[in-house]
């Protein structure tokens, strides 16, 4: 299984919204992979946008002390 595959597979697996981004985060990390070249974090996101884009959403809503 390549990293790309790894990481597809973690966050299509994950329910957890906050997670999802965490592990995004991790794979867009340059540091954290020195072997992801930029083709390979746009085919996670290729691959993950629906469920990243949903959890960014969902994390993204107001708290009810927020609304005005």
């Amino acid at each position: 299984m390549t990293l790309v595959e790894k990481y597809v597979k973690q966050i299509k697996n994950e329910k957890d919204p906050k997670k999802i981004i965490e592990i995004w985060g991790k794979a867009t990390k340059n540091e954290d992979n020195k072997n992801l070249s930029l083709s390979d974090i746009v085919s996670i996101h290729k691959e993950c946008s629906k469920e990243i884009t949903a959890a960014a959403l969902t994390l993204d809503k107001p708290t009810s002390y927020e609304k005005k």
